[in-house]
């Protein structure tokens, strides 16, 4: 009992110990806060990329591309692994002055394959994407109708090459941007043969394409410089269609496989049917365009995106250790501080038959009381501010990350349990251990140079 009554004591009567209490309360906060931030903005930007790419990615890094894609597709789809494929076609183009990267796609495949239809605007959630033109358009007097042909040609633009205020976006979409008002964007794109050479015009191959939609996929790198029309269409105007006498080719196979099956599997599976496929075509002059295509899963194929994210919780993490580090440090000179001024103290417990241990648990039960209150009153504030982070950051008109480079303009404001009971346990257990070794000094004095002490 005299154990509780010391801790009670010095825990009430000591202006150190509410110190300490502040110092565990602002490093538990902060690691909180950042802590539960960071590990959204990760998870949410591997949830966008794997939504985004699919789970099984075959690809070349040429924008060559590769030939006999066709039969591997029904190969593919025989698997009972895979659940949709789609071809995708890959190049560079310039529109108005500016290069941006544009994607030729099976919008319903594509769609199956990476819920691509859940990032659009006027089309989001459609059961029925498309990137056909309306049948009712809303001319100008310098308009005419388009033909069925032209119909085909519509393009879905990235949400931050418009514009990074997603406001002035939805008002546009409204108004001017509207599938049935005709907005022409003319893409320039410079067609590259199978033999890696530039083919058609030296000027480039320019076709006249109409808005149809919007898209907000969650990545900048997508969202800020990426166009998307009809696979057909493109294929086309970037020679892959076989028109230069060579078989057609394309960039990318993008895979999704069924619920419930192991994707490393599944990976590891479609790599071996690949190998056997490409290797019936050893002696075609074109193998060469087989031979580096790479099958990867989502995350190895965006990889390079990925990893920034998490050095960045990474750094976030150590530094926030180091400064859990401090705060065990600075209950270490408090405690070191208590058991110097209260030494007779000390010596008079142990004068009434209090054992070493004795001593040493008040000391240990002492930080432990420390590092409970100063975690508990830590966790409340930092789950309080990352809940309301941006109500805050609204208030006083702080913008933290730039859509043009984020790819978001709120602060995550998800609480991860876990690693927040993960966080609150390690600060208790580093308040603990710092009381071990003024613990340790207390409870090795002895009686008679204890009560010496004037």
């Amino acid at each position: 009992m005299y154990k509780l009554l010391f801790i009670w004591r010095y825990f009430m009567k000591r202006r150190m110990a509410w110190m300490a209490i502040v110092a565990v309360t602002l490093v538990v906060m902060l690691i909180v806060t950042i802590l539960n931030i960071m590990n959204t903005i990760l998870n949410d930007t591997k949830s966008n990329n794997h939504r985004w790419s699919g789970d099984i990615v075959i690809s070349r890094d040429s924008l060559v591309g590769f030939p006999y894609y066709e039969n591997f597709l029904t190969k593919l789809n025989e698997l009972n692994a895979i659940t949709a494929t789609t071809p995708v076609i890959k190049t560079y183009a310039i529109i108005e002055l500016n290069s941006l990267q544009v994607y030729g796609i099976q919008m319903e495949n594509f769609s199956n394959v990476t819920d691509f239809h859940k990032t659009l605007f006027h089309q989001k959630n459609s059961e029925n994407p498309t990137l056909i033109l309306p049948e009712n358009q809303t001319l100008r007097p310098d308009q005419h109708p388009l033909t069925a042909e032209q119909k085909k040609r519509g393009c879905i633009l990235g949400c931050y090459w418009i514009t990074t205020d997603l406001e002035q976006l939805q008002l546009a979409h409204e108004t001017r941007l509207r599938p049935e008002r005709q907005v022409p964007i003319d893409i320039t794109i410079f067609p590259i043969n199978s033999k890696g050479s530039l083919t058609g015009s030296a000027l480039g191959e320019t076709q006249r394409f109409w808005y149809m939609d919007a898209c907000q996929t969650g990545l900048v790198d997508i969202d800020q410089a990426t166009a998307y029309v009809d696979f057909d269409e493109l294929q086309k105007l970037t020679f892959m269609d076989g028109q230069d006498g060579s078989p057609a080719r394309i960039s990318e196979i993008r895979i999704k496989c069924k619920p419930g099956y192991d994707l490393t599997e599944t990976h590891t599976k479609i790599q071996k049917l690949w190998d056997n496929y490409i290797a019936t075509f050893k002696n075609q002059t074109d193998y060469h365009l087989l031979s580096d295509v790479k099958v990867q899963t989502w995350e190895l194929y965006r990889r390079s995106f990925i990893v920034p994210v998490e050095k960045e919780k990474n750094v976030m993490t150590v530094t926030f250790s180091i400064l859990s580090v401090v705060s065990a440090f600075i209950i270490l000179a408090i405690f070191y501080t208590i058991v110097t001024e209260k030494i007779k103290d000390l010596g008079m417990i142990k004068s009434i038959g209090g054992s070493n241990w004795g001593v040493q648990q008040i000391f240990i039960g002492y930080g432990f009381s420390i590092g409970l209150v100063g975690t508990f009153f830590g966790v409340l504030f930092g789950c309080l501010l990352v809940i309301n982070s941006n109500h805050i950051l609204d208030f006083f008109g702080i913008q933290i990350w730039n859509p043009k480079i984020y790819a978001i303009d709120k602060v995550p404001n998800t609480i991860d349990i876990n690693q927040t009971i993960a966080i609150a346990l390690v600060a208790i257990l580093f308040s603990t251990c710092a009381a071990i070794i003024p613990a340790m000094k207390a409870g090795k004095l002895k009686i008679v140079e204890a009560l010496r002490i004037d």
